[in-house]
């Protein structure tokens, strides 16, 4: 095989062809392939200025110039569009070169790698838009969750989703149950619609001033809720935190009889009842149905108690008033007998808190210890 075969193979698989040009700028020998790529022009293409052989040269001619005087080393341009003889869509470079005090200009085809690169930007474009879709989907799931999921709960659950599972973990926790008053009677009179809209409008004011104190509400029963504070999230203050959302909570409510919201019919009473001790916090169910909620004696004088406090009022119990010591002004109840308990509890009424005044003898967290001990 002499040198030109050998030239003319290597430009075959190379998918090269080329152009040389003098001084001038014009042709003096191409390829024989060179012709798909130019423009049609009449007449032969050796002497014709390459500009018009080829489009985009045209108001290049001073960067040719540069190239050819040795003024430029080089230069390309990648991977150019066009429609072939056939109607095929294809790509091309042009690699021009200094050459005999003119230009040496190399066509590549590059038709496979710039279809290839077209179909990854799309697959990554198409992946991108995906990714973008499921990190919507995920905040709307996650959005989801944390509605019907307290917040810190929701937070466990989604950055340890194994640890989801039936049990859970002794704490110490302060419990506070809101019961509504008159909701029998109510529950004849109205629609069950309306009465769900109003059970919801008043939920919705609750729920914002215990979870402003660390609160978190891990049952709704009808007419009435359950929060706990110090789970899942450790609050050594819970005691009086509870006892700052209750009194809030109270102050809220007489608040709205003064100016109800827009669409609230009417605005209902709530008794409140607070205790502190031990619970099980965790997953109650079974597998295809999980509820986080505080188990334990807690919760049950918790919900007794509250059935004894009358429309407005905030109940504790002697536990509970311990932690507090004396950051609290409160009112003696004496005992206070609990249905399906053996004996009576002493409870007290909360009045209010006396947080501005320096607190004497024991702190609260101290007389936590000291109780749980």
């Amino acid at each position: 095989m002499n040198g030109s075969s050998l030239m003319q193979e290597i430009f075959k698989h190379q998918k090269l062809e080329y152009v040389v040009c003098d001084s001038a700028l014009r042709v003096v020998e191409y390829s024989p392939g060179i012709i798909r790529y130019a423009r049609r022009i009449s007449g032969p293409v050796r002497a014709q200025p390459v500009e018009r052989l080829f489009d985009l040269l045209s108001g290049m001619e001073a960067d040719l110039r540069q190239v050819a005087q040795g003024e430029l080393p080089q230069f390309a341009i990648e991977k150019i569009e066009f429609e072939d003889s056939h109607h095929a869509r294809r790509y091309v470079s042009f690699r021009i070169y200094p050459y005999q005090q003119g230009l040496l200009i190399l066509l590549v085809d590059v038709t496979e790698e710039a279809l290839l690169e077209q179909r990854v930007t799309q697959q990554r474009n198409e992946l991108d838009l995906l990714s973008s879709q499921l990190a919507r989907s995920r905040a709307e799931l996650d959005d989801l969750l944390h509605r019907f999921v307290p917040s810190p709960v929701a937070d466990q659950m989604i950055s340890n989703p194994r640890q989801v599972r039936t049990g859970g973990e002794k704490r110490f926790i302060t419990a506070l149950f809101a019961d509504m008053r008159g909701f029998t009677p109510l529950s004849e009179a109205l629609a069950p619609e309306t009465l769900l809209e109003l059970l919801n409008q008043h939920f919705a004011l609750i729920g914002q001033v215990i979870e402003s104190e660390g609160g978190v509400i891990t049952n709704f029963a009808g007419d009435s809720l359950l929060a706990v504070f110090n789970a899942p999230r450790e609050l050594p203050d819970h005691a009086l935190r509870a006892a700052r959302a209750g009194l809030e909570l109270q102050d809220s409510l007489r608040r709205l009889y003064k100016s109800p919201r827009n669409g609230m019919p009417f605005v209902v009473d709530f008794g409140v009842a607070i205790h502190s001790g031990w619970a099980v916090v965790g997953y109650l169910g079974y597998e295809n149905r999980l509820e986080y909620t505080a188990i334990g004696d807690v919760v049950n004088v918790t919900a007794r108690l509250s059935g004894h406090a009358k429309a407005g009022q905030v109940l504790l119990t002697q536990d509970t008033l311990h932690l507090l010591g004396e950051r609290v002004s409160s009112f003696p109840l004496g005992a206070v007998s609990l249905r399906g308990r053996m004996e009576a509890i002493q409870a007290h009424e909360l009045l209010h808190l006396k947080e501005d005044e320096p607190a004497s003898g024991q702190g609260s967290e101290s007389k936590q210890n000291d109780f749980q001990n």
